[in-house]
């Protein structure tokens, strides 16, 4: 049962171009995971892209351009999850991550936990697929769930406690940053305020 983390969809991973990364993925399995072509000046060379990444972000920071492009980077990036299967983490840049170390706090440790006392009891490998195959499915399947929907009550409530302090603050005037675009019509800018408020308004 592991912790994997893997990068957008085809479409999500060009959208890098926008911000200045001419990159696509690596189709070899046998690199590491987060491993990227880059191509420059009709050369390819090979990238892991949480090096360019993380360059790109502190070249950023503290930027006019600082929020839509962290905020780009970060949608175009696949939430990390549970999974029986090794996909990699790209983040992590590691072929296989797995949290056992936090018993108190997540069920996953638990999991592991539970597999490794029967490997030390001397288990085979096939008594162990037999054992935890299914349960390793199971286990990684409702713990994401778990987890999102911990995440989505956890902003619900942010959202709140937001709505509520500002409610004191109708009709004062602020300064924000443009976080994005929406595609409706008519069309909406997103703006975040301090203190890390989001509000939205007419694109005029």
């Amino acid at each position: 049962m592991l912790r994997v983390a893997v990068l957008g969809d085809t479409e999500s991973i060009q959208g890098f171009a926008a911000i200045g990364l001419d990159i696509f993925p690596c189709d070899d399995p046998g690199l590491a995971p987060g491993l990227f072509h880059r191509l420059c000046g009709g050369e390819y060379g090979v990238v892991y892209i949480t090096e360019e990444l993380a360059a790109l972000l502190d070249e950023t920071r503290d930027q006019p351009i600082q929020i839509p492009v962290h905020t780009g980077i970060l949608r175009s990036m696949q939430k990390a999850r549970y999974a029986p299967q090794p996909l990699g983490h790209y983040g992590l840049v590691l072929a296989d991550y797995a949290h056992f170390t936090s018993p108190i706090r997540r069920y996953p440790d638990l999991a592991i936990h539970r597999i490794l006392s029967e490997m030390l009891t001397g288990a085979s490998a096939s008594q162990l697929q037999k054992d935890f195959n299914e349960f390793a499915q199971q286990a990684s399947e409702k713990s994401s769930k778990q987890e999102v929907a911990a995440v989505r009550i956890e902003r619900d409530v942010e959202d709140l406690y937001k709505a509520e302090y500002m409610h004191s603050h109708l009709g004062e005037v602020y300064t924000g940053t443009v976080a994005g675009i929406t595609s409706t019509s008519p069309s909406w800018q997103k703006c975040s305020l301090p203190p890390t408020v989001k509000a939205v308004s007419p694109l005029v």
